[in-house]
């Protein structure tokens, strides 16, 4: 080991996880993102935000019923990945995903967002609180 860095391993990550407990997150391995559907996409992530909703899961307001619970929705990345069905985007792209979307897919007004790559995420897709994501596309 050098550099103060410790090899990972191929399918594993690191991500901001909440415990359960209030105020206590880690940072800990976590599997990374896979391809799960036609329209998926995975992102690397390069810029993680920390939301309200964040906070208020690390504050124990509110959160997941079934801790170990990775933390964030909202980030900026490149597409490593993407499924057959995604037309939108190219792997290199660079991407915003704002907010945690219903039912897999992102719904903001005004609708046409054409020329932005939009996504959702969050817990259900493993938190954008580590190296990578996957995230449905629109498209």
């Amino acid at each position: 080991m050098t550099g103060g860095k410790r090899p990972h391993p191929k399918d594993t990550m690191r991500a901001v996880v909440w415990e359960g407990k209030p105020f206590s997150v880690v940072v800990q391995d976590v599997p990374k993102a896979k391809m799960q559907a036609n329209n998926d996409a995975v992102v690397r992530v390069t810029t993680a935000a920390i939301c309200g909703t964040d906070l208020h899961v690390y504050r124990g307001i509110f959160g997941s019923a079934s801790p170990p619970w990775p933390l964030g929705h909202e980030a900026m990345g490149i597409v490593t990945e993407i499924g057959p069905g995604v037309q939108t985007i190219k792997v290199g792209d660079r991407v915003i995903v704002p907010d945690t979307p219903d039912d897999g897919h992102l719904n903001m007004d005004p609708p046409d967002f054409s020329d932005l790559a939009l996504f959702g995420s969050g817990g259900d897709f493993g938190g954008l609180g580590g190296c990578q994501g996957k995230i449905p596309s629109r498209h």
